[in-house]
């Protein structure tokens, strides 16, 4: 795999059979739900967590690490857009995500508080169909692709992972076995194709702190367990009612 062909998320070691993960997914989607009234239902989107991050500072990897110690599945950009575009497995495996989720009209804005106007553009209906999709079936962990600004605010961790692009350059460079101007250019490039992404279908030309429950710089944070028990502290402080004397590592 050459510089040209990183991908953001990607990190050595890291295999995945997006048709496995899918058929796994729309189970426990199936299982969730006991009647036809549960499934058109807007209520019932799990607790979940939603990574927003620069290019190049390990989210993903936090993510997968975060999702073992809470037994949470990962939905990365590469698997939000599998979904989203595999025509057959929402024709012939969950039928029409119109029949099973709330139709992206009233119902879902009215769900959303009226505060999610840009969902407008066909690309963006279809994403938030998966993301709503996906919550409604188990907890997720979303990487990438501003699920935060899709799902209800009271049901999403809200995390953003930041570093300078020096500390982003020294990893991707090191991880790829590449030179450090080549690795600079190709992440300027991918930081400008991202900011043009979330300008495109959500209007926002930066992202405020103000939008997120968590900051983390991994600049001073580096070591990646330390970044993901952080995580796992922060979810189950917002999710997990503790009970006095219970356990809940």
């Amino acid at each position: 795999m050459g510089l040209e062909d990183y991908k953001p998320g990607y990190y050595i070691g890291r295999g995945k059979d997006l048709a496995r993960l899918s058929e796994e997914m729309i189970k426990a989607y199936e299982l969730s739900y006991r009647s036809r009234d549960d499934l058109k239902s807007s209520t019932g989107i799990h607790p979940c967590i939603s990574v927003s991050r620069k290019i190049g500072v390990g989210a993903l990897e936090v993510a997968d690490k975060v999702g073992e110690r809470l037994q949470m599945r990962v939905v990365d950009r590469e698997f939000m857009e599998y979904l989203k575009e595999h025509t057959s497995l929402k024709e012939s495996q969950i039928l029409t995500f119109d029949e099973r989720m709330p139709r992206l009209g009233e119902e879902i804005l009215r769900m959303l508080s009226g505060k999610k106007a840009f969902l407008k553009g066909k690309y963006v209906k279809g994403l938030a169909k998966v993301i709503l999709w996906a919550a409604k079936g188990q907890p997720c962990i979303f990487v990438g692709r501003g699920a935060h600004l899709i799902l209800p605010r009271a049901k999403v961790l809200a995390v953003r992972i930041i570093a300078p692009i020096e500390f982003r350059i020294k990893r991707v460079s090191t991880m790829m076995k590449a030179g450090y101007s080549e690795t600079e250019r190709i992440l300027k490039k991918l930081d400008k194709e991202q900011k043009e992404f979330f300008k495109k279908l959500y209007g926002k030309t930066g992202s405020s702190p103000y939008e997120f429950d968590l900051v983390l710089n991994r600049e001073f944070i580096e070591d990646i367990n330390t970044v993901s028990n952080i995580i796992v502290d922060a979810y189950k402080g917002k999710f997990i009612k503790k009970e006095v004397g219970q356990n809940v590592d």
